[in-house]
């Protein structure tokens, strides 16, 4: 098994509290939405791999934070790429032309929903 390195832990560990800082946003509505970010992958365990489709809007970007941030303001996001830290390709659909390129990552953006029921939560996708 690959070991991650401390920044991509790190990156991880951001995006996962960009997550849990939207649940603290949204908890005095009724349901919960959660967004959460993972890189995308040819193979579990494998290299990390851009989407090679033409994307809907490109931005500048220092950090895939940014990027992350910039994706959860827009309902249409998808996924993004973060190429060369500099440029964010959105997308508002999975790409399907992926490959291993050079500082350059994809992003695959998760939604999903808590739904309270009396003091438990239910998850809905």
């Amino acid at each position: 098994m690959k070991k991650m390195s401390v920044s991509m832990m790190l990156q991880q560990l951001l995006l996962l509290l960009i997550g849990v800082i939207m649940i603290v946003i949204s908890a005095k509505r009724d349901a919960v939405p959660v967004v959460s970010f993972r890189m995308s992958m040819k193979a579990k365990n494998g290299p990390a791999v851009c989407a090679l489709d033409k994307a809907n809007k490109t931005i500048s970007s220092s950090s895939v934070q940014h990027c992350a941030l910039y994706c959860t303001g827009d309902a249409t996001c998808a996924s993004f790429n973060l190429k060369d830290s500099k440029t964010c390709d959105l997308y508002n659909y999975s790409p399907k032309l992926i490959a291993p390129v050079s500082k350059c990552k994809n992003y695959q953006v998760n939604c999903f929903t808590l739904i309270p029921e009396s003091s438990r939560y239910l998850l809905s996708r």
